[in-house]
C-alpha cells in the first residue's frame, strides 16, 4: 500500500466509443486506497480529449455505486461485449480465491454497481507479481508486474488466454516477458487494446467503452506480498 498522503490510486485509462463532433472521450478510474462504501470508493473521471488528459482538464466525473470487497483491489477493466472487472486479492492467495471477474451488461451497470454475474478464476498469480491490467483484442491479455523493481525482461509479463472461459480456468495459451523497464517509483495501472473506430461496433443502445484504451503508466499503490 502506498503512502496515505495520496488518497486515491490512479487506475485505468479507457476510451468511450462516442465518436461524435466532440470526438472520443477518455475515462480515468480512481480507486480509494482505503476501503470505502459504494458511492465513495470508485470514481470515474471524464476527459473530452487526450489533450485534456495531459492538461488535467476534466469535463465531468461520477462515483460508481460499486463496493469492492475489503481485501481486494481493482486490477483491470475491459469490454468484450460485456464489461469485465478484474479484482485481485491484496494478499497472495491460491487459484480460486485470488482473482475475481465481475461482469456487467452495460456501462450504466458499472456505474450503478449492478453485476450480471461474477466468478473466481483458477489463475494463480505468481508470488512477487501483481495484475497491472486486463485487455481484450480477440484474445485476453493479463499484464503482470513485478512487485519489486526489476530490469526489462523480468518486470512485465503478458499472459494470453484464448477465451474468457480460459481466463476463468487459468488455462494460458502463452506468455512472454516484455523488455519494457518501468521507471523506479512508478507502477503500471492500466493496459488495453484500442480497436480501430472504423471497424468497432459499439454496444447496442449505449455509448460503449472500447476498453481501457492506451496503456496507463501512473504513480499508484503496489501490493507488497
Amino acid at each position: 500500500m502506498k503512502s496515505k498522503v495520496m488518497q486515491w490510486a490512479a487506475g485505468f485509462l479507457f476510451i468511450l466509443a462516442s465518436y461524435t463532433a466532440h470526438g472520443a472521450q477518455y475515462r480515468l478510474l480512481l480507486e480509494s486506497d482505503a476501503n470505502a462504501p459504494g458511492g465513495s470508493e470508485i470514481y470515474l473521471a471524464t476527459f473530452n480529449s487526450f489533450a485534456d488528459v495531459l492538461s488535467g482538464t476534466l469535463s465531468g466525473g461520477l462515483f460508481s455505486q460499486l463496493n469492492v470487497t475489503s481485501g481486494f483491489s481493482v486490477g483491470g477493466l475491459t469490454y468484450d461485449g460485456q464489461y469485465r472487472l478484474l479484482l485481485e486479492s491484496n494478499a497472495n492467495a491460491p487459484g480460486g480465491s485470488e482473482i475475481y471477474l465481475a461482469t456487467f451488461n452495460s456501462f450504466a451497470d458499472v456505474l450503478s454497481g449492478t453485476l450480471s454475474g461474477g466468478l473466481f478464476s483458477q489463475l494463480n498469480v505468481t508470488s512477487g507479481f501483481s495484475v497491472g491490467g486486463l485487455a481484450y483484442d480477440g484474445q485476453y491479455r493479463v499484464l503482470l508486474e513485478s512487485d519489486a523493481n526489476a530490469p526489462g525482461g523480468s518486470e512485465i509479463y503478458l499472459a494470453t488466454f484464448d477465451s474468457f472461459a480460459d481466463v476463468l480456468s487459468g488455462t494460458l495459451s502463452g506468455g512472454l516477458f516484455s523488455q519494457l523497464n518501468v521507471t523506479s517509483g512508478f507502477s503500471v495501472r492500466g493496459f488495453e487494446f484500442e480497436p480501430d473506430p472504423t471497424t468497432f461496433v459499439p454496444e447496442p443502445g449505449t455509448l460503449a467503452l472500447l476498453g481501457l484504451g492506451l496503456a496507463g503508466l501512473a504513480a499508484s499503490r503496489r501490493r507488497r506480498r
